[in-house]
């Protein structure tokens, strides 16, 4: 795996988190659409990739959506925009850039510290 310097610290979970997500806005316009179900592969403080079976055309549009999981026992409420879109045979795997102010990122960060260390001691015992 190379290195980027230019790219944040990225955790990639070895179980997927399961979340749920919805469309906030397609271009400028607002469009809140039902609430679909996901899972979180890996992330970092910049964004998050995420899969789900759900087919989003993002072709030459920009589609904010909002992202809500549980980590530890804090509930996380991200935005960001849909960057990159991969098929796969049952689902597609999309890569979103957060839109979260730096409250927000330092919050994500703390929390993925807690959960990193978690694992890290069940992994020991």
């Amino acid at each position: 795996m190379r290195y980027r310097r230019q790219e944040s610290f990225r955790y990639q979970f070895e179980e997927p988190v399961a979340c749920t997500f919805r469309i906030l806005k397609v271009e400028s316009k607002e469009r809140l659409s039902n609430t679909g179900n996901a899972y979180v592969y890996d992330i970092s403080e910049g964004g998050v990739k995420l899969t789900t079976p759900l087919n989003l055309s993002i072709d030459n549009k920009k589609i904010e959506i909002e992202i809500s999981f549980r980590l530890n026992e804090a509930e996380l409420l991200l935005t960001g925009i849909l960057v990159w879109k991969k098929n796969h045979i049952n689902d597609y795997s999309y890569g979103v850039h957060f839109t979260i102010d730096e409250k927000l990122k330092r919050k994500l960060i703390e929390e993925l510290k807690i959960f990193s260390r978690g694992i890290a001691f069940i992994k020991r015992k």
